[in-house]
């Protein structure tokens, strides 16, 4: 079993996640999964007004994940009234081309791990005016990478114990021991700020440190509106030292749906969401073996996660728990594990009725089963 060892000071939190990111599938395997034909298409890309306090027009990774573990990513990019782009790994846009708009593609990003930006400008082919460029960005980050373990100072280990039952100091925790922030820090801590000549918005740690947020989505995760977004000068957020976590995870207002993988940024427990329960999967093999997908794994707040029941480990390879969604590989058929028996999702609309997620639908081994139960319908 892996001990959890937690760390006092957030200064102290590194990258070293295992590999997270949300993967979803095409319109096509959606409608397989049920058995139908037919074709799709793509989503249209996301428009965020520059106008609003706060916002920018961004690249959306991965469908706005904070991490992933593959090069090849999804690129979701703003609407633009033009009709041509430009995209790179690079600034100086070297060895890019200007091609047709599109508003959702497959993208390579540039090996090794750490912070990767894409770049995307518009033109009109008839005026020849480009606009400004765009970015987005990711972590990219190693298959089973995980944080080095920090020991926790044993003259805190009681006060943990009484203020979170399950050994985790938290930044809730903290506030606890340490007070609500830090007296010298020169902004308040746990809010947003940008400055009035950035576009850029940034989280400031209960620890003093800035994390951006990379993408709209997991900003509202945290807060109601862009009006949250605090104005500051550069001087004053220039003292800010950047946090070593380079990027802010999925908030306490986020809704990973049923049948989510999620983790903390400060622990490498895996978690399965099920039931409003949260299923710890005790190790890599395990996880592997059961037919998780690293990908499928989201770094989220300790807050959301403390929303859920623990309801136990997984601990055996040969089955998976109740309320998982499964099927078979010669099979179109998906199924959710009710009481042992597997019960048959009859349409794709009673799929989306029960909020399921189309994404995290394990495929089984034929040697896997489980009697039949009644259809889900």
């Amino acid at each position: 079993m892996v001990v959890i060892q937690k760390v006092l000071s957030f200064r102290a939190a590194l990258v070293g996640a295992i590999l997270v990111s949300a993967f979803f599938l095409s319109f096509w395997q959606i409608q397989q999964a049920f058995g139908y034909g037919g074709g799709g298409g793509g989503s249209p890309a996301p428009t965020v007004s520059p106008s609003t306090p706060g916002a920018a027009l961004v690249v959306v990774i991965n469908k706005g994940a904070a991490t992933t573990g593959n090069t090849s990513v999804s690129l979701n990019v703003p609407q633009a009234s033009a009709d041509q782009m430009a995209v790179s790994n690079r600034a100086d846009f070297s060895n890019a081309a200007w091609q047709p708009y599109d508003g959702e593609f497959d993208w390579t990003l540039e090996p090794g791990d750490g912070t990767k930006t894409v770049y995307v400008k518009f033109r009109d082919s008839s005026t020849g005016k480009s606009t400004t460029v765009y970015t987005g960005s990711i972590q990219l980050v190693s298959a089973g990478q995980v944080t080095p373990p920090v020991q926790v100072p044993a003259s805190l280990d009681e006060v943990s114990e009484d203020i979170n039952k399950d050994g985790v100091i938290d930044e809730k925790d903290l506030s606890l021991l340490i007070g609500q922030q830090s007296e010298s820090c020169p902004l308040d801590t746990r809010m947003a700020y940008k400055t009035n000549g950035s576009r850029s918005v940034y989280y400031v740690t209960l620890s003093c440190t800035k994390r951006p947020f990379n993408n709209p989505r997991v900003f509202f995760s945290y807060f109601s509106s862009w009006n949250d977004v605090k104005i500051t000068t550069e001087a004053e957020l220039s003292k800010i030292p950047a946090d070593a976590l380079g990027f802010m995870p999925w908030g306490s207002k986020y809704d990973p749906k049923y049948g989510a993988l999620v983790k903390t940024v400060n622990d490498p427990k895996v978690y399965l969401l099920l039931n409003g329960n949260k299923h710890w999967i005790t190790s890599e093999q395990l996880f592997a073996t059961l037919g998780y997908k690293w990908e499928w794994v989201e770094d989220i707040a300790d807050s959301l996660l403390d929303k859920y029941v623990s309801a136990g480990e997984i601990t055996v390879s040969d089955s998976h728990p109740n309320g998982t969604l499964v099927k078979y590989a010669n099979s179109a058929k998906v199924y959710r594990l009710v009481d042992g028996k597997k019960s048959h999702v009859t349409n794709q609309a009673v799929f989306e009725r029960l909020g399921y997620r189309l994404d995290r639908i394990v495929v089984i081994s034929d040697s896997e089963t489980y009697e039949d139960g009644p259809d889900i319908q």
